[in-house]
């Protein structure tokens, strides 16, 4: 008579633990150094609902979110539906915009967008929807929202290349939402559309972006080509 053959035991993997607040590993968390700060302009961040289940991913658009104490995030694909988000688009002391490149789109880079801006916020709040995912992602999030749509563009022409040291941007412009966010407020502060407090308060995104390619730049060997966070 043969001896039966031992049983076999599956050891569950535990889940990772990961941070409630930023959605990220723990190991990986930053919010430590999030220092929230206002802004003149408002701040609406429309994440695609697959960013969200991405905790591989970076995370630039919730940390950006987390930085400003008077923004909005919300996540999905339809969000002219969002009552929330109608709400916004339906405050008449709002001056609504998106940043999203196209044709037609003002460039806050140049003193002829940054004017156009400032005659259509005299009297209204610029109120910045920063659309947060991959370009795919930020493409769709524009076919499903036709109010969204719509809204006056605001684009931005980079001083220098993104800083993601572990990622190859498809096109020298592109930046990732936490960079571009920073560049569209020091902007906004030159042509008199807001001041941060406390002054200066706005370095706080480039110190966590920092940290985060630091971080990431330990575990990536080299480049690697991906989609970047749109803007």
């Amino acid at each position: 008579m043969h001896a039966p053959a031992p049983a076999t035991h599956t050891t569950k993997t535990e889940p990772r633990p990961f941070c409630l607040k930023c959605l990220k590993a723990s190991r990986a968390c930053l919010c430590h150094l999030v220092v929230p700060f206002t802004t003149g302009p408002r701040f609406v961040f429309l994440m695609h609902r697959k960013e969200r289940r991405d905790r591989s991913g970076t995370g630039t658009g919730r940390l950006t979110h987390l930085c400003l104490s008077d923004s909005s995030l919300f996540v999905g694909l339809a969000f002219d539906d969002e009552r929330d988000v109608r709400e916004i688009l339906d405050d008449p002391q709002a001056f609504a915009l998106v940043l999203f490149p196209g044709e037609g789109a003002l460039e806050a880079s140049t003193g002829e967008g940054m004017a156009a801006i400032r005659s259509q916020a005299a009297q209204r709040r610029p109120t910045i929807f920063v659309l947060d995912g991959s370009w795919t992602g930020a493409l769709k999030i524009m076919q499903h929202n036709p109010r969204l749509a719509a809204l006056p563009r605001v684009s931005i022409r980079s001083r220098k290349p993104s800083g993601y040291g572990f990622k190859r941007q498809p096109r020298p412009e592109c930046l990732s939402t936490i960079e571009a966010v920073h560049e569209l407020i020091l902007l906004f502060e030159a042509g008199g559309l807001g001041v941060t407090t406390p002054q200066g308060a706005e370095a706080v995104l480039v110190s966590l972006f920092d940290s985060l390619v630091t971080f990431q730049l330990g575990f990536s060997p080299s480049p690697v080509t991906l989609h970047p966070p749109f803007v």
